[in-house]
């Protein structure tokens, strides 16, 4: 994804690359390639969040609800990727300098945003929620 991301802001900065098929191959990997590294760094948050607590007792969900997420994760960046080949549209202005023109679809920023919220609170309840119940055995450990 890196890799791919690179070749992307490089085409870009250059502007001989500047033309229809680059317009094609923007619309086809720009947003695509944030969408899935996105997903793969909240796979990542939630496989850290296992490591960290694993099947201690102050983990707050299992294993299988955790494959749920994850799959749900996937599931939801691979409709955004989806719906983004489908129905952004591209516009290319050959006139003057070469000019490409993105225009995203509503609907999908809106998944994307939810994406990102959903994704942000459920992680964050996922590691926050572990750490509270520790820090009250330590704190109860402490008193007594």
């Amino acid at each position: 994804l890196a890799i791919w991301e690179i070749i992307s802001i490089t085409l870009e900065i250059f502007d001989d690359f500047h033309s229809e098929a680059f317009c094609l191959y923007s619309k086809i990997a720009s947003i695509p390639v944030y969408i899935a590294f996105k997903a793969l760094l909240y796979l990542i948050l939630v496989t850290r969040t296992y490591s960290a607590f694993g099947d201690s007792p102050y983990s707050v969900w299992s294993v299988k609800k955790l494959k749920i997420w994850a799959v749900i994760l996937i599931i939801w960046s691979i409709f955004n990727i989806i719906l983004n080949i489908a129905k952004t549209e591209i516009e290319w202005d050959p006139t003057g300098f070469p000019k490409c023109f993105t225009f995203v679809w509503r609907p999908l920023l809106i998944s994307m945003v939810l994406l990102d919220i959903v994704a942000c609170g459920i992680n964050l309840y996922l590691f926050i929620k572990p750490v509270q119940r520790l820090t009250k055995e330590i704190m109860k450990l402490q008193i007594g």
